[in-house]
């Protein structure tokens, strides 16, 4: 549920946004407006997919708790429940749309720029595919790790 909540509202909002930003009918792929519309689709998709993330964690962090501290949620749905009678849905959900936002924006942006700029030095041969993307995961990683940190104590 978490998965396909993120990525429907994800790619919808990227598609929304790009439409709104770049309204040139002969579709001229700038990578600034493909990292804004990557930026907003993924705060958007990161803030209406909260809920379920809230969930996800709380489940995951539930075994390190004392007995006496741990939620015990049988499923997605009773999380869900539970967490909507504490009122608390989408605590941490800027910091979890910052997140996810943040990761898409980097991430494409790195990728594209690693894979033109390696092409040059390489070839085309399977390594620049690789740099790339160890070299935009590995920096949308880092730029995540704060804004991580901030939304599992939100949600915990």
């Amino acid at each position: 549920m978490r998965t396909v909540g993120y990525t429907t509202a994800r790619i919808w909002a990227f598609l929304y946004f790009y439409d709104w930003i770049n309204p040139d009918s002969r579709r001229q792929a700038r990578p600034d407006f493909y990292g804004y519309a990557g930026f907003l689709g993924g705060m958007l998709g990161g803030i209406l997919s909260n809920p379920f993330e809230i969930v996800f964690t709380r489940m995951q962090a539930d075994g390190m708790y004392p007995e006496s501290q741990r939620r015990n949620y049988k499923g997605m749905v009773d999380g869900l429940c539970k967490v909507s009678q504490e009122g608390a849905l989408f605590r941490g959900g800027l910091a979890n749309g910052l997140k996810l936002g943040g990761v898409v924006f980097l991430a494409t942006g790195i990728l594209d720029w690693m894979k033109e700029n390696t092409y040059y030095f390489f070839g085309p041969i399977a390594v620049t595919r690789l740099v790339a993307v160890t070299a935009g995961v590995s920096t949308a990683f880092v730029f995540s790790l704060p804004f991580d940190a901030i939304r599992t104590r939100l949600h915990t």
